[in-house]
């Protein structure tokens, strides 16, 4: 294997032109508002940069370190989309450096190393291809594969390897988690190879080795939880992070492994086929440990299965098509290196030119792909907005409809206290675009299992408290859902808004506002208090 010291000023350079190359091309991709798992941890980050209390007041099941880093980032650069995307798009490059620099690790040549990172980047950024907190732990995962793979084994790297394990925790507690087990069990495999070797250490080693994991682990986590327990509270930190993982998201949200949810295009199923490359990896870890000659190549492969294993494990919380695509970096970089071995049986020439052919290959799959992808893309968000979340770029066939919704939103809440507007079930989206504030801790209701009756029970006692005016009720048929104690609530409290004709006749019927908004009933009370 190779270290960081033995890479050429070629490699160098090939992997800054892969940055370049996967930062230049997302870059280049419309601003379409992912919704609505992106905008819910960006209208997070607003929140918090607008003085609310992650956890406190502001409802969120995933770690702090995503919306942290958000809110950073929209302090310094603004707070639009375009801010968030770019942080994304750093993201993917270096991701993909890495996933060379692994590639090149487990001996692949330069040119098929490069080829592969580009495409487990290009191929499964389309999956969830927003600013999600998801693709933080993506490039922390693979950071400790490929701090993993150094043949250097002192406690001060173990110990390294915890703090980046402790940072993954801070940005997805389960992949973290899952990791931090796998990276264990892996030091502990590790000892056992060394005794079949016949190089064992003493026990004490391990025992070493094991508290310097904990220990950089630690370093990270126990700072971070004390900092937001003392910023939000313990309680609503223990809710969010632990409570509703456990039971209301687990209760809520089932799905077959690779469930691709209708789509069967070829990078689906090569998303899906991406974890068989354990097969193959776990065979050839087997043969090296029965053999007993190899206790480097041993070591390596043992580590590549458990690590493919934990990525597996990290994801089985909900392991669809998306999830997957998650994980599926390393996996299509590990198929680049047994590709390699298959080349390697040639002769030297023919190995470089099949080599070389091979990786022009790959890229140029992936070049055609991906343009094919960016030219949809426009076609399909191609009506330009300048939001209250700065510029983004509307799905095409709506006409004047949905920028005629916003405009009429951002008009509205400017007249509202306090911006207020509450958006029922899914808020984020339309907060983010026309600047309006959540008046509860809520942006999702999914009943009766998602959202528990006590946490209705608490948005409902928002809405009642600040009497929220207008409601925005994401639905053609307003009616009552079983279980839901928000819809029952609007529909006994509010009504609906419905636009004069000629208002209508502007944006063309059925007009985007009607039936959606809703505003609270006068009651005598009510306008006894306004009058006064």
């Amino acid at each position: 294997m190779r270290t960081v010291r033995e890479c050429s000023a070629r490699e160098v350079i090939a992997a800054l032109v892969l940055f370049a190359v996967v930062l230049g091309y997302f870059a280049a991709l419309p601003l379409n508002l992912q919704a609505p798992d992106e905008a819910r941890y960006l209208d997070h980050a607003k929140r918090v940069l607008d003085g609310e209390v992650l956890y406190r007041d502001v409802f969120d099941l995933a770690a702090p370190g995503w919306v942290l880093l958000m809110t950073g980032a929209f302090a310094v650069f603004g707070t639009t989309l375009a801010v968030a995307r770019a942080v994304v798009a750093v993201i993917h490059g270096a991701t993909a450096i890495v996933l060379f620099a692994i590639g090149r690790r487990l001996g692949v040549r330069p040119a098929l190393a490069w080829g592969c990172a580009l495409a487990a980047v290009i191929v499964t950024q389309p999956f969830f291809a927003g600013a999600t907190y998801h693709w933080p732990a993506t490039f922390l995962c693979v950071a400790i594969v490929l701090i993993c793979l150094t043949p250097t084994r002192t406690a001060w790297w173990v110990f390294a390897t915890g703090v980046v394990l402790g940072l993954l925790i801070a940005f997805h507690q389960q992949r973290g988690l899952v990791f931090s087990v796998g990276i264990g069990a892996w030091l502990i495999a590790q000892w056992v190879l060394d005794r079949l070797h016949g190089t064992a250490r003493s026990v004490g080693t391990l025992g070493l080795q094991l508290v310097a994991l904990v220990g950089g682990v630690l370093t990270v986590i126990v700072p971070l939880i004390v900092g937001v327990a003392a910023w939000a509270g313990l309680g609503p930190l223990w809710e969010c992070l632990v409570i509703h993982p456990i039971t209301n998201y687990r209760a809520a949200l089932h799905t077959s492994w690779g469930n691709a949810w209708g789509a069967r295009d070829p990078m689906t199923r090569v998303i899906q086929a991406a974890p068989f490359v354990l097969i193959p990896t776990a065979a050839i870890a087997l043969i090296l440990c029965w053999r007993r000659n190899a206790p480097e190549a041993a070591r390596r492969e043992v580590f590549l299965t458990i690590a493919g294993a934990t990525s597996l494990l990290s994801m089985a919380y909900f392991p669809d098509i998306v999830h997957l695509a998650l994980i599926a970096p390393l996996f299509l970089v590990m198929a680049g290196g047994l590709v390699q071995r298959g080349l390697n049986v040639l002769p030297a020439r023919a190995n470089r030119m099949a080599g070389t052919i091979l990786a022009a290959a790959v890229v140029g799959i992936v070049a055609v792909k991906a343009y094919d992808r960016a030219a949809q893309m426009r076609d399909r968000y191609s009506v330009p907005y300048d939001s209250a979340f700065g510029h983004v770029d509307l799905t095409a066939g709506r006409g004047n409809k949905e920028t005629w919704l916003y405009d009429s939103l951002r008009a509205l809440v400017e007249t509202t206290p306090d911006r207020m507007l509450y958006v029922h079930p899914n808020a984020s989206y339309t907060n983010l675009l026309v600047d309006a504030r959540n008046p509860t801790r809520y942006d999702l209701v999914w009943a009766p299992v998602y959202t528990r009756p006590a946490q209705m029970d608490e948005l409902i006692a928002s809405l009642r408290e600040k009497e929220v005016p207008y409601i925005l009720w994401i639905t053609r048929s307003p009616k009552p859902v079983p279980g839901d104690l928000v819809t029952q609530f609007i529909l006994a409290h509010y009504e609906q808004v419905r636009l004069p004709a000629a208002q209508r006749a502007q944006v063309q019927v059925p007009d985007p506002m009607d039936g959606l908004l809703w505003k609270i009933k006068p009651t005598p009370e009510r306008d006894a208090t306004h009058d006064s």
